[in-house]
C-alpha cells in the first residue's frame, strides 16, 4: 500500500470450520476485504465469512469458470471469486485513469457500490461492487503539491529539485555528504531539523521546501599509542641479549626511544614520521646477565607516552 499498490483479498469461506471471522490478509487495514453474495446477488452467500473489516461484496456463487482439473467449465462458489470481481473492476478503473492513486481507486469502488437490502455493514461493507458505476464515475482532479529540494556544495539530496507529490501522500529525502564533508544543517520550510541524513514529509497537503547545507568534516586527531611492545631473550653463554619489537601510532610521530637499565645501560633514539611506525632492535651486553628494565618512549606533535617492561637475561 505504501508503494502505491491496491490489494484486494477474499474474506474467506466458512466450510466445515464454522468460523465466520474475516481471514488475513483481508483483515488488514490497507486491504480491501470482499465477502461473497449468493447466486441471485440479493443476500450473503451461506459460505462467506463476514465482519467489520468487510469493505465490498461481489458475486460468490454459481460462478461459471474453468474446473480444477482444467478439462471443462463448471459452476463454482467461494469468496476467492468475489475478490476477483473487485480486483477486475479496480483494474478497469485504474487503466481508464492511470493517474489515480490507490486510495482514489479504493474510494471510487466504495462510493459507487450499491447496497443490498437486508444485509448489514459487516456482511456487505459499502455494498455490491458495480463496474458500470465505477467506470462512469468522474473522479475529482488529482491535487498535487511541489516539494523543492536543494543541496549546497559539499553533498547531495535525493530526489533533487522540484518533486511533485499527490495530496495525502508521503515523500522521503536522503541527504549525503561528499568525502571530506559532513552535514551541517537541514532546513524544512526554513526551520532547522538538525544535521539529519533522512527526512520524510507525511500526509502532504501543501508545498514544502527542504534545504541541506554541508561543511568540511572535522578531522579527529589520531591518539598517540603504543600498539605492540615485546621483549625476547636471545642470549647465549657469553652475551646477554634482548630483542625489542615495537609498533606505534599517532597523529604526527616524531621519535621512538628505547632505554635499558640494569647490570648495564643503553639508550637509543630513532626519528620517525607519519601516523605509524614499527621496529625491531637487539641490545647486547658482554656477560651482562641479570634483570633489565626496558622503557619505550614515543613522541608526536601532542606529547609523549612511555611503557616499561622487565626481562631476566
Amino acid at each position: 500500500w505504501a508503494n502505491g499498490m491496491l490489494i484486494v483479498a477474499s474474506a474467506g469461506n466458512i466450510f466445515e470450520s464454522g468460523e465466520t471471522n474475516v481471514r488475513y490478509p483481508a483483515a488488514f487495514d490497507n486491504v480491501i476485504a470482499v465477502s461473497g453474495a449468493n447466486a441471485t446477488v440479493d443476500g450473503l452467500s451461506a459460505i462467506s465469512r463476514f465482519g467489520p473489516e468487510i469493505e465490498l461484496i461481489a458475486p460468490g456463487e454459481n460462478i461459471y469458470t474453468t474446473s480444477i482439473d482444467n478439462t471443462r467449465y463448471d459452476c463454482r462458489e467461494g469468496t476467492a471469486y468475489s475478490a476477483g470481481f473487485v480486483a477486475g473492476v479496480a483494474a478497469l478503473v485504474w487503466s481508464n485513469n492511470p493517474g489515480l492513486t490507490n486510495q482514489q481507486v479504493r474510494n471510487i469502488l466504495t462510493s459507487t457500490a450499491v447496497r443490498i437490502d437486508g444485509l448489514d455493514d459487516d456482511q456487505q461493507g459499502y455494498g455490491l461492487v458495480r463496474a458500470d458505476s465505477a467506470l462512469g464515475f468522474d473522479p475529482p482532479p488529482v491535487v498535487q503539491y511541489t516539494i523543492t529540494a536543494v543541496a549546497d556544495s559539499g553533498g547531495s539530496i535525493s530526489p533533487p529539485g522540484a518533486v511533485v507529490v499527490n495530496e495525502g501522500a508521503s515523500q522521503s529525502f536522503s541527504i549525503t555528504a561528499d568525502a571530506g564533508y559532513q552535514i551541517r544543517d537541514v532546513l524544512v520550510n526554513g526551520s532547522s531539523v538538525g544535521a539529519v541524513s533522512n527526512y520524510t514529509f507525511e500526509d502532504v497537503t501543501k508545498n514544502h521546501t527542504i534545504h541541506a547545507s554541508f561543511e568540511v568534516a572535522e578531522s579527529i586527531p589520531l591518539p598517540l599509542s603504543i600498539d605492540w611492545f615485546d621483549l625476547t631473550d636471545t642470549s647465549n653463554r657469553v652475551w646477554a641479549r634482548v630483542r625489542v619489537d615495537w609498533e606505534v601510532s599517532g597523529e604526527d610521530l616524531k621519535t621512538v626511544k628505547v632505554d635499558i637499565t640494569g647490570p648495564n645501560n643503553d639508550s637509543r633514539t630513532w626519528n620517525v614520521s607519519g601516523s605509524s611506525a614499527s621496529g625491531t632492535h637487539e641490545f647486547s651486553f658482554h656477560r651482562g646477565f641479570g634483570t633489565y628494565t626496558v622503557t619505550l618512549t614515543v613522541t608526536d606533535g601532542s606529547g609523549a607516552i612511555t611503557e616499561s617492561k622487565e626481562i631476566d637475561l
